[in-house]
């Protein structure tokens, strides 16, 4: 099938191709504290073995919600 061809033929005209520049990024990380401990032990599990760029910070800092926090719903609960 040509380029040109239809359907798609008459709809080239219309694309356009932009290229940007990321000049920065605004982003924050959610630590998700309402999942389940085990998954929470998991995912530092996880960032230990991949070790790589702020995973062992990202690791360091979940334990410590962890270590803090412990079971979300057990705690929200408590009076």
């Amino acid at each position: 099938m040509a380029v040109d061809a239809e359907p798609y033929g008459r709809m080239l005209s219309g694309i356009r191709g932009v290229r940007l520049e990321v000049l920065r990024v605004d982003a924050k990380f959610k630590y998700d504290d309402s999942n389940p401990v085990d998954h929470r032990e998991r995912v530092i599990g996880y960032l230990g073995e991949r070790d790589r760029g702020l995973d062992a910070g990202a690791a360091r800092q979940q334990q410590r919600r962890l270590a803090a926090i412990g079971d979300w719903q057990t705690r929200r609960t408590r009076p």
